[in-house]
């Protein structure tokens, strides 16, 4: 197990395989949910020709910057796009990487690209959901 922490009486679990994935459990009183994430992995869709590729941090954090990036592979999953995931603490050179090919020294995560293109930030991909316009933040 890595974290064990309750909000606002949520109970959350989430602990890491050496295969790579993620597993988070969440419970409440009358709800339980499940998530999975990968983060060398590519997600499979019948979107074939996506390359959508979100950094993001399996480490400590802050809930919010965890929240932001569910939401977002939340989405993705739901509308079956193929993305991959790049942990940016797995090695100090995707951190860097993340931060040139956004152009901010001090980006965190989840950033977001598809291709050589950059999508945006978090901030960025709800304004576009909020717009009904997630597409065009993916560049799809």
């Amino acid at each position: 197990w890595q974290t064990s922490e309750v909000c606002q009486n949520l109970l959350t679990w989430s602990w890491s395989r050496s295969c790579g994935h993620t597993y988070s459990f969440a419970s409440s009183d009358s709800v339980c949910s499940y998530s999975h994430t990968s983060w060398v992995t590519p997600h499979h869709s019948s979107h074939s020709t996506m390359s959508v590729v979100v950094y993001f941090s399996s480490a400590g954090g802050c809930r919010e910057m965890k929240h932001h990036q569910n939401e977002i592979f939340q989405f993705l999953d739901a509308k079956k796009i193929i993305y991959r995931t790049l942990d940016i603490t797995q090695s100090s050179d995707l951190k860097d990487e993340m931060r040139k090919k956004v152009g901010n020294p001090s980006a965190i995560p989840p950033q977001v690209f598809n291709g050589d293109k950059y999508c945006g930030d978090y901030q960025a991909f709800f304004d576009a959901v909020e717009d009904g316009t997630p597409e065009k933040f993916f560049k799809l």
